[in-house]
């Protein structure tokens, strides 16, 4: 086990975001039960404003965050809206976070309480029994994005020409894949794909998943809901990230990838740009898949996927390198 130290200083610490966020309804759902949020905290900041699309990293921190909403009529999209409203409320409360102890701490507190609330929500009406939400919430106050998962919305992250997913899904098709009950060429066609082993709100209780990665200069960070990575190949989504002009475009092009896709559903994505002073020179080493615990009593570990021992390397994130020259759509 290795125990967390509290993040570095704030004063003097230079770390810009340059972020852009976008929703579409797709081309087959009537309805859009997608939710995304950009949020400076320090400023209270989350309109798609100049301010808020480039920015210093302040205090308080900034959020990032995908809700994939679910339960038909409009319950999806009222799952998805509680859980934005839910964990902007908590992640502004006052004092703010000043370890990365804290902040985990914070950002689980935050998507339980969603989660329970939607749950309570739910046994009100009727109508919106059963109704939930994916949450993939990264948040940072220095170089080190922290990233909590429940569901199957994804993050990933694009250093130099090769991108890494920084979570996993939390699926059944993932879950059989992993155990090796299900192959690779099998998963085009398995029926079961859209079946996921928790949401926020279809039961009270959910225990996200967090996972780490230390921020080097120009690494891009991609949040979506499952419509883009369903229908957009990682290869293609790497292209695209490489080559944009902008963290606008990137989000844009995305978008219209996944609808020409086929657009079978609702598709949110934030690109961030992260570059400054306070930020390493990437290199070439190996981003391994590295869970952050939070343990029962004061103090959280850091530890290697799937083992708590500090002498267990993690796993390495699943990882695409880039052919500049050409797309593979």
């Amino acid at each position: 086990m290795v125990n967390d130290k509290n993040h570095k200083e704030k004063e003097g610490l230079d770390i810009n975001i340059e972020v852009f966020g976008l929703t579409h309804v797709g081309m087959v759902r009537e309805a859009n039960e997608d939710s995304f949020l950009i949020a400076n905290i320090s400023k209270h900041l989350s309109d798609m404003t100049n301010d808020l699309r480039n920015h210093k990293l302040e205090e308080g921190g900034t959020i990032f965050l995908v809700c994939d909403g679910m339960g038909g009529a409009v319950a999806g999209e009222v799952a998805s809206r509680m859980a934005v409203d839910t964990i902007l409320e908590i992640m502004e409360r006052e004092p703010f976070p000043h370890s990365h102890d804290e902040l985990v701490r914070r950002m689980d507190a935050a998507i339980k309480e969603a989660s329970e609330r939607i749950f309570v929500s739910s046994r009100m009406d009727i109508q919106k029994r059963g109704m939930g939400t994916t949450v993939t919430l990264a948040a940072l106050i220095d170089d080190r994005l922290f990233v909590g998962q429940v569901g199957d919305s994804r993050c990933y992250l694009m250093r130099k020409d090769t991108i890494y997913r920084i979570t996993k899904d939390q699926s059944l098709m993932n879950q059989l894949l992993e155990s090796g009950q299900l192959k690779e060429e099998e998963l085009k066609d398995f029926e079961y794909s859209n079946v996921i082993l928790q949401a926020a709100g279809t039961q009270k209780n959910v225990v996200p998943e967090f996972t780490f990665v230390d921020l080097k200069e120009g690494d891009l960070v991609l949040l979506c809901s499952d419509g883009l990575h369903s229908m957009v190949a990682d290869e293609t989504i790497a292209y695209t990230l490489l080559n944009a002009s902008s963290v606008e475009e990137a989000c844009q092009q995305l978008i219209d990838l996944a609808n020409k896709g086929g657009g079978t559903d609702n598709i949110s994505v934030i690109v961030a740009r992260f570059t400054g002073k306070s930020l390493k020179p990437p290199d070439d080493s190996p981003i391994m898949y590295q869970r952050y615990i939070i343990s029962p009593q004061s103090q959280s570990q850091v530890s290697s996927y799937g083992n708590n021992s500090k002498e267990e390397k993690g796993w390495d994130f699943p990882e695409i390198t880039v052919n500049d020259d050409k797309s593979d759509e």
